[in-house]
Formats: structure tokens, sequence, C-alpha cells
């Protein structure tokens, strides 16, 4: 890729001023303020040879990124790409929490906290029988159901919980990913923050 710095003067009553943008044949963003980047067609190598007001200056590509990085409008397109990627992964997020929400079926959050008990005792009773049992067998005895039937609603229920959770945590990490290495507002509209437990 070659890149160069465009300038052209104008000239004026009391002299000529100097407009410099900066230029690479592969860039595809236009800037009018100074010290910007604008397109290079073919044609622009071909009208700066014509045209004496034009100079076409080859430059390093170090130097080209620190006249883009010093143009007001890269600056303002900057934030805005950063302050747009801040609201999806804000949005993202939300998304998350109310999925895995809608995973707890409105069970109360004081019975939630008590789920991680109630898997350890089941696993630990479907591999010894003789394992204790103090929240599953409470719970048992109210429901008047076999402790081993809630073993196995239990274990089940874990099962399908951590799957479930698992597939929306693998999505969400995979959509932060992309929309933090995005470089642009086109690539982040094309983001789907969508959520699935397919």
């Amino acid at each position: 890729m070659n890149y160069y710095k465009y300038e052209t003067y104008e000239f004026l009553d009391d002299g000529y001023k100097t407009c410099i943008d900066i230029v690479s044949n592969e860039n595809a963003s236009i800037y009018t303020d100074v010290k910007a980047v604008c397109v290079l067609s073919n044609y622009t190598e071909f009208e700066s040879l014509q045209d004496s007001k034009i100079k076409l200056t080859k430059i390093t590509k170090t130097a080209f990124m620190k006249l883009v990085e010093n143009s007001e409008i890269y600056k303002a397109e900057l934030k805005t790409l950063i302050s747009t990627k801040d609201y999806l992964l804000k949005t993202l997020k939300n998304n998350f929490e109310n999925s895995i929400k809608y995973l707890h079926d409105d069970t109360p959050q004081s019975e939630i906290a008590s789920w991680s008990y109630q898997e350890k005792e089941a696993r630990a009773y479907k591999a010894d029988v003789l394992s204790p049992t103090p929240v599953l067998s409470t719970i048992a005895t109210q429901r008047k159901i076999p402790l081993e039937m809630l073993v196995e609603k239990v274990i089940e229920k874990a099962d399908k919980y951590l799957l479930a959770s698992s597939k929306l945590i693998a999505q969400r990490q995979r959509i932060e990913d992309v929309i933090k290495i995005a470089t642009s507002l086109k690539e982040l509209e094309n983001i789907s923050l969508e959520l699935s437990y397919e």
C-alpha cells in the first residue's frame, strides 16, 4: 500500500495558503479538515501531474497514521466508535442477565441460593446412598415425595441449567470479542446482540 501527503495551493491576494490532506490508495474514508484522510483515486496521481497547484508526496505508513490520528474528524469518529461500543456492551450485558433470569423461571432468590447445596447433596447421594442429605431430605419430606425421586429431579434440572447457561455465556463472550475488535461503525452495525438457548 502506498501513502501520500496531498497538498493543494490556493492563491490569494495577499499570497497563498496550503491545505494539506493525506491519502492512501486503499483508504475508503473521506475527511475534509486539514491534515485529514481522503480517497486517492487513480485519477489523483494524474491530476497532480497536470495541476501545478497540487503536490503529491509519498510518505511512510507511520507518518500517514500520525497525520490521521491528528485529524479532528478522525478523533470525533473514534470517540463515536468508543461510545457505541460501550453502549453495545452494556446492552449485551443486560440481554445476558435477562436471559439468565428467564432460566430461573421466576424462582425466588432465596430458593436459588439453595440450588448449589441441593445439587451437591444430590450428586453425593447418587454416588453413595449413605451420603447425608439434610436439605434434600427436608424438601422431600415436606413435599411428600421419595428422596430418590427428588435427587433425580435436582440433577436433571442442574444439568439443563448448566447447559443452557453455558450456551449463553459462550455467546456473550463471542459477541463481546467481536465488539471489542471492531474498527468501524459499519462493523458494529452488523453485530447482533441476540442470545439463544439453542
